[in-house]
């Protein structure tokens, strides 16, 4: 009974420490919450869009995000231990990877603190940071950075960009179809690149249906001319 309880006293006092540690080193050694802004803000200056407050974008629009990006992004910590469970689940049924599970906040900290690489200690590296930036910054922030820096697609960053990139007008001034679809661009943003290409391939053969039928009119009606009026 001695053993279990010291070994259990021993455990929390570890426990403690770490995330004493993990506190220490994310507040003064590498102040986590002012890297990742840091790196937005030089995003948004590179790929010159514009940055948009939280109160700025459209609380529809926040929500069909949330929705379909991290659905519990209110409720965890940093980490969606459902979300995580469910895609090794899918993933072990389809016998190979289809659900990321990644939340909004891993996906800002890799975006703007790591690489892209899929390995198993970038992906250890992410979990840690997103807890540790949610214990140093609201979720009102987190949403509004996230917002400024995801790729849309086409050579768009952040919803303003996206927003002038795919419908030529303002955040503000979408409707709520728009909204839904625009939402869902940061999980596939090639879609919308195979939509648009197949759009202007139409477009193209449009073009040439046209171009082509010109030269045809033009030969008959020489034609006409040349014999003159039919007949009667």
């Amino acid at each position: 009974m001695w053993k279990t309880l010291k070994r259990l006293i021993v455990f929390v006092i570890l426990v403690i420490g770490f995330f004493a540690t993990c506190s220490f080193y994310f507040t003064e050694v590498f102040p986590i919450a002012a890297n990742v802004r840091q790196a937005v803000h030089i995003s948004v200056t590179e790929h010159e869009s514009t940055y948009s407050t939280i109160d700025q974008i459209p609380l529809l629009f926040q929500k069909a995000v949330i929705d379909t990006e991290d659905r519990r992004f209110y409720q965890h910590f940093g980490i969606d231990l459902l979300g995580i469970a469910r895609s090794i689940f899918v993933d072990l049924s389809a016998r190979k990877p289809i659900e990321g599970g990644s939340t909004i906040t891993q996906q800002l900290v890799r975006d703007t603190l790591l690489s892209q690489t899929k390995t198993l200690s970038r992906k250890a590296k992410e979990i840690v940071f997103a807890v540790a930036l949610e214990q140093n910054m609201e979720k009102r922030e987190i949403l509004e950075l996230y917002l400024n820096d995801v790729y849309f697609g086409h050579g768009a960053y952040g919803a303003a960009q996206a927003a002038n990139v795919y419908f030529g007008k303002p955040l503000t001034s979408l409707s709520l179809p728009e909204w839904s679809l625009l939402a869902g661009l940061p999980n596939a943003p090639k879609i919308m690149i195979h939509i648009n290409h197949l759009h202007s391939r139409s477009q193209d053969k449009r073009k040439s249906s046209i171009t082509w039928s010109k030269p045809a009119i033009s030969h008959k009606q020489k034609q006409t001319r040349r014999t003159g009026p039919p007949s009667i």
